[in-house]
């Protein structure tokens, strides 16, 4: 097994939660988390690190992302259908910790995660969240997310490499059961399964 390094967090974020991992088409890794006083707190903010494959050593984590007084929750980095790398950075505009009042927020990276465009509002719809990256094939895009208010998987649907978005199921209302944060795979066989 290879090494195993570990990042920490400023120590005015005694909690942080929620990694997401990219590796960079050169072999270079980018990290985000959120951190905060604790989960739901409105000084989170989502972090970010850099792994140098050549240098072999982490960055100090940063703040990728801060909106004042409100959390940022379950960052998702990854590379785009556009060849960026897209930070998916869901902010809680609710009165309360997943009360139906999230909106998810994008920032891109065109260097490699060095710099960020300012956050642009993803989806209009409120009340989605999410953690795991989506399937990118070329112009399409599923992000998995789910409905935080009724705890319900669904996903975001794109086929113009996100330009338009389209929110798809509500598998946990559809099965009576509280289902969250669900994934995505394309199969051998070309069927997708999540």
């Amino acid at each position: 097994m290879g090494e195993v390094a570990s990042i920490r967090p400023p120590e005015r974020f005694p909690s942080c939660h929620a990694p997401s991992i990219c590796e960079l088409p050169e072999g270079n890794l980018l990290l985000s988390f959120y951190a905060g006083e604790y989960e739901g707190s409105p000084d989170q903010v989502i972090l970010g690190a850099y792994y140098d494959r050549r240098l072999g050593r982490w960055s100090e984590p940063e703040v990728w992302v801060h909106v004042a007084r409100r959390a940022t929750v379950n960052p998702r980095v990854f590379l785009g259908p556009d060849g960026a790398v897209w930070l998916v950075a869901p902010v809680n505009y609710g009165k309360r910790w997943c009360s139906g009042g999230t909106y998810l927020f994008l920032k891109r990276s065109y260097d490699g995660g060095r710099t960020w465009t300012d956050l642009e509002l993803l989806v209009e719809q409120k009340g989605l969240l999410g953690k795991n990256k989506p399937l990118v094939e070329g112009k399409f895009v599923l992000l998995p997310v789910e409905w935080e208010a009724t705890w319900s998987a669904a996903f975001l649907r794109s086929e113009d490499g996100g330009e338009t978005w389209e929110v798809v199921g509500d598998l946990g209302r559809a099965a009576g059961a509280r289902l969250i944060q669900p994934t995505v795979v394309r199969l051998s066989d070309g069927k997708i399964m999540a």
